[in-house]
């Protein structure tokens, strides 16, 4: 089926997603071309590249290997994305500029002329980079960055018109880190961030405090309100290492510490699911891929390190590995597409329908590779809440204890009721058993699972539920 743009501009439906593709553009079958996507010109995108979102490329562009251009990210000219390298938010690519290996260019980054950018080097902010420039290794440009005098930017996050190399030269820098939120200073508004302007807003006002219960620098959250919001980019990896250390107050199940994606494409981390476990969970809208291990210990504090690499993930709560297992899906699966109604959402301390972290955390950390175990200690703990939350909190019907109430709690309560000989003595915790006791009875039986049935259909809303 043909569409046309306008007048002059013919072309058609790519096979592979059902983006425009001019006539006169070349764009491989296996590339991928979304819905809202554009290749224009004499454009050419091979391999298994992705345009997706509102993404646009045009002219003489090349985009090849898995580059991915996403959001509202133009390609156009001559310029060159490969490799891994990701193109997304407002960032333009144009020139004869080159992105490459696992290079990024986000927020409203300009790459133009000469310029390269590559290894996992970033552009961000308002950055402005031309002529034959360079960003490489672990170099970040950020804020108002310009450079048209040719300078090399290898480690670091620069920042402002630069004039000299030697201020590139000497910027510092943690090895594989993208971000980093150490809470070293008040952060119930703004969270900075260690090195660059990937800043963060608090919202509700949760706690902080130079010090407590052995940590220095803490930021606390309520369990009910309060939360901070991160930032999209934390998901434009490959590869990552999510890294924080939290003391978890105990409570109901399914408390979320992080959140990134929207209902359907998200990532995750719970210190304790429904079935006793603490749970990492990643989602591309197709398919749920999960890595468990013992709950966080309620009152205590724990140093997490989630590691996505390649195809393999593992899971180390203070410095020892509880958890490995295959995950193929990417961080960069979540991603999101940058729409202002996308519903995509960014959470440290709240799930995206709530389920709200009650407890401390002392530093939150992303990487794009895998890092070294952090150098903290801690000595001293705090007494944890009761492991059932306030009877107001219940969520009577949710035998499963992921939040909601539907069919698959009124399944498992008549396996329970009935004594199936085949459902685990576990299959419902003792949260889930309270949940269960929807008449308020004192007894689990099958008025209860009438009630639940009943409220489903529209039937009654019985106050308990």
């Amino acid at each position: 089926m043909e569409r046309r743009i306008h007048t002059y501009v013919g072309g058609h439906s790519h096979a592979n997603g059902g983006g425009f593709v001019a006539d006169t553009a070349n764009v491989a079958d296996t590339a991928y071309v979304g819905p809202d996507a554009m290749v224009l010109g004499y454009a050419t995108v091979s391999d298994h590249a992705v345009i997706t979102d509102h993404a646009v490329v045009e002219g003489g562009a090349r985009i090849s290997g898995n580059a991915t251009i996403s959001g509202y990210g133009m390609v156009c000219e001559n310029g060159s994305v490969s490799g891994n390298a990701i193109v997304s938010d407002y960032g333009l690519v144009m020139g004869q500029a080159t992105v490459s290996g696992n290079a990024k260019v986000m927020e409203s980054a300009c790459v133009y002329g000469t310029y390269s950018l590559k290894d996992d080097a970033v552009a961000k902010g308002i950055s402005f980079c031309m002529y034959n420039g360079s960003a490489s290794g672990q170099g970040m440009v950020d804020g108002d960055y310009y450079d048209d005098g040719g300078k090399t930017v290898t480690k670091g996050t620069a920042f402002g018109w630069v004039c000299a190399q030697s201020y590139v030269d000497a910027l510092p820098y943690t090895d594989g880190l993208y971000m980093s939120y150490d809470f070293n200073s008040d952060s119930s508004l703004c969270v900075t961030d260690r090195y660059t302007s990937t800043y963060a807003t608090a919202k509700n006002s949760p706690l902080w405090e130079s010090v407590r219960t052995s940590a220095n620098g803490v930021l606390t959250f309520d369990g009910s309100s309060q939360y901070v919001e991160l930032d999209r980019s934390l998901t434009y990896m490959t590869d990552t290492e999510i890294q924080f250390a939290a003391l978890w107050k105990g409570g109901a199940a399914n408390q979320n510490l992080f959140y990134l994606g929207d209902q359907t494409c998200f990532m995750r981390f719970t210190p304790m699911n429904g079935n006793g476990l603490a749970e990492f969970t990643i989602s591309d809208g197709g398919e749920l891929q999960t890595l468990t291990a013992p709950a966080l210990t309620a009152g205590e504090w724990s140093t997490v390190r989630i590691i996505l690499s390649g195809d393999n993930a593992t899971l180390k709560i203070n410095g020892e590995t509880v958890g490995t297992g295959a995950i193929t899906i990417d961080p960069k699966d979540v991603a999101g597409d940058g729409s202002i109604d996308g519903g995509w959402c960014g959470y440290l301390g709240r799930g995206y329908d709530g389920n709200y972290f009650k407890g401390s955390v002392d530093f939150f950390s992303v990487y794009f590779k895998e890092a070294t175990e952090p150098d903290y200690y801690y000595t001293e703990k705090e007494e944890a809440d009761s492991e059932l939350p306030e009877e107001e909190n219940r969520l009577y019907g949710d035998v499963d204890c992921n939040q909601q109430v539907d069919i698959v709690d009124v399944v498992l309560l008549a396996r329970f009721v009935s004594q199936d000989p085949d459902l685990s003595a576990d299959a419902i915790t003792e949260q889930g058993k309270i949940n269960a006791n929807v008449n308020l009875d004192e007894n689990i039986d099958a008025d209860d699972i009438t009630m639940i049935i009943m409220y489903l259909g529209g039937l009654i809303a019985p106050p308990a539920i």
